[in-house]
């Protein structure tokens, strides 16, 4: 067993601010130290995922002196289209220097999983690429169930968070693991998870009384605060109307393509029936200057636009063209 201690934190009779200190030594001594974090939370719908990531960050800014209600749109990603784009903004823009978190919210709910599983595995390669030469960050994945991440961003993920909403309406983690490789057999090196461990001290002034060592198994979070919630709820209902602007938009593109291709189908129908009953094509038209005009009884008789009219025109003419004197 990998049974480190990973934190060591003083009590001074406040919960909230011991569970916020516990998080700042996990995740921003982590990056001070130049390494990204990976954070994994996960359950099921309606539990509290997202109220957990944006409270654990709303946290943890305001540790560092950061407003997150001023960078929710900077720091959450939603959208599959502008996860690249907004990377590079907290990498590399020095407005959002001090930013050191990001929230991939569950986009399962708007792109499909194989999409989704793909932003989670391109985001977390560029970040781990980027960020030691650029910047450190913490990434926060929100997903219904560890099944949902691949094992090749499994093995990068640093802490495993799952989440259950009480009866009260708190957030309730019920265990939080982190990874470990146990590579004992060198050949078939193996994943496992574990409790996070560590301790906490309680303290009478600057004295320490006390010293328990802890595992992380019933961790509680309140709600978000309300202006921060506010606003992340109006980013995310713009996203998602965004996203289903863009579908109907692919949806209209798709359907005028096929009905595009029903109209050229029948043209070439039109066509090739003309140039075999010249007896019809002779009552509706008339052959001059090498070319056919048809008149416009023929749109209403074949319900057609004038447009159309003047295809089927270019297209019997040129077959005429090919043939043999290429008149009546």
């Amino acid at each position: 067993m990998n049974e480190q201690i990973r934190f060591i934190v003083p009590f001074h009779g406040d919960i909230a601010k011991t569970t916020q200190r516990i998080f700042y030594h996990l995740i921003i001594h982590r990056i001070k130290e130049d390494k990204p974090a990976v954070i994994l939370i996960t359950g099921q719908s309606g539990e509290g995922k997202s109220n957990c990531a944006i409270e654990i960050v709303d946290k943890l800014y305001k540790l560092q002196g950061i407003n997150l209600e001023d960078h929710i749109e900077d720091v959450v990603i939603m959208d599959i289209n502008e996860f690249r784009h907004k990377v590079k903004r907290l990498l590399q823009d020095k407005e959002l220097k001090q930013l050191n978190c990001m929230i991939i919210d569950e986009a399962r709910k708007t792109v499909n999983s194989q999409d989704w599983a793909s932003l989670v595995n391109r985001t977390v390669a560029m970040v781990n690429a980027l960020s030691r030469a650029i910047k450190p960050m913490a990434i926060f994945i929100v997903a219904q169930s560890l099944k949902d991440i691949d094992r090749a961003t499994r093995d990068t993920i640093n802490f495993y968070m799952k989440v259950k909403r009480t009866s009260k309406g708190e957030v309730q983690h019920s265990k939080i693991y982190e990874f470990w490789v146990d590579d004992r057999n060198l050949d078939k090196p193996v994943t496992k998870k574990q409790l996070v461990r560590g301790v906490v001290q309680t303290m009478k002034g600057k004295e320490v009384v006390a010293r328990d060592v802890v595992t992380l198994s019933r961790i509680k979070i309140p709600k978000v605060r309300k202006e921060v919630w506010k606003k992340y709820n109006d980013f995310m209902v713009k996203a998602k109307n965004k996203m289903l602007e863009d579908e109907f938009d692919t949806l209209a593109k798709a359907l005028e393509a096929k009905n595009t291709d029903k109209a050229q189908e029948r043209i070439n129908q039109l066509s090739e029936y003309l140039v075999g009953r010249k007896d019809i094509l002779n009552s509706f038209g008339s052959y001059k200057r090498k070319r056919w005009r048809l008149n416009s009884s023929f749109e209403e008789a074949f319900n057609i636009t004038p447009g159309q009219r003047k295809e089927v025109e270019q297209r019997i003419s040129n077959y005429f063209k090919k043939q043999e004197g290429g008149t009546e």
